[in-house]
């Protein structure tokens, strides 16, 4: 099933329900920005048909416009929330850390399941080849997803550590996919000898074929953040933030918010905090601090 941008529809599904319920935010406007390159394994032709989609339901509900904004240029996106035209950010957290200033981002939304608050990136290779840590994986083929910054930042971490060598050196051949469910088939069907994959879509393999997980072995974790993650900024009306915020946290009770967030494997919605980024601070800490070291 193809997954749309849970948090671009749920922002608006939100705000529909949300300020129409109270006139004291009239005019008020829920501005969202939204990172492309945020969601490499999402095509934009899928994103601009669920946007559209999405905007022409919240204008037969509304009389007033809410305005969402897609960004390829993560500059051009951190400038408008700087400036204002965008009031609210959804990206991953290594373009969040990058591009945007801490200190102006306040508590937004996540979205979660029961079983996984947070997701990980899992280094997975086939079992019984002789590859049980990094340093055996030396000359090998390993498979990214392409765009994935995040999952670059680990794997060089990874190897550097191990040899010294940036990953681009470390192993013989870097393929980069478009898919996370196609790089786990790539790798059980032997076009691959590691793929670095989110453990939510490593999972779903495994669920639909046993034998993947039978035959697979996880050789390396980053665990626990958040793969994508929303924010106000912080001059935005605390009131009208926190109602929205409020409603949020509820969306699972009705029958639409439970509607989308089944499709995007997600059982609810929980605030967001800038202290859910330190995972990936640190690890980004400790890519700067390796290719200083390199460059000496």
């Amino acid at each position: 099933m193809r997954r749309f941008p849970v948090f671009l529809m749920i922002s608006v599904m939100i705000f529909s329900q949300t300020v129409k319920a109270e006139n004291h935010f009239h005019g008020l406007l829920f501005r969202v920005g939204f990172h492309v390159q945020s969601f490499s394994d999402v095509s934009r032709g899928d994103m601009e048909i669920a946007m559209k989609f999405w905007g022409e339901e919240l204008g037969q509900q509304l009389d007033l416009t809410t305005q969402v904004e897609m960004y390829d240029n993560i500059e051009n996106m951190a400038a408008d929330f700087a400036n204002g035209k965008i009031n609210f950010i959804v990206g991953s957290p290594l373009s969040v850390i990058k591009h945007f200033k801490l200190d102006s981002l306040s508590d937004g939304f996540r979205a979660v399941n029961d079983t996984l608050d947070f997701d990980s990136l899992v280094l997975v290779v086939r079992s019984g080849e002789g590859i049980n840590t990094i340093k055996q994986a030396q000359g090998k083929q390993l498979v990214l997803l392409k765009g994935d910054e995040l999952a670059a930042v680990f794997i060089d971490n990874l190897t550097r550590k191990s040899s010294g060598s940036d990953y681009n050196r470390f192993f013989e051949n870097v393929v980069w996919a478009t898919n996370s469910h196609r790089m786990v088939l790539d790798l059980f069907f032997k076009k691959a000898d590691i793929a670095l994959v989110y453990l939510k879509a490593y999972r779903l393999a495994c669920e639909l074929n046993p034998q993947i997980e039978r035959k697979t072995q996880i050789i390396a974790t980053f665990s626990s953040f958040p793969r994508s993650i929303g924010f106000f900024h912080k001059d935005v009306d605390s009131r009208f933030r926190e109602y929205i915020l409020a409603k949020a946290l509820f969306i699972d009770q009705f029958p639409r918010g439970r509607q989308l967030l089944t499709l995007f494997n997600s059982e609810k919605l929980e605030r967001s905090q800038v202290s859910d980024l330190d995972k990936v601070i640190s690890l980004y800490d400790e890519f700067k601090q390796n290719k200083s070291r390199a460059r000496r």
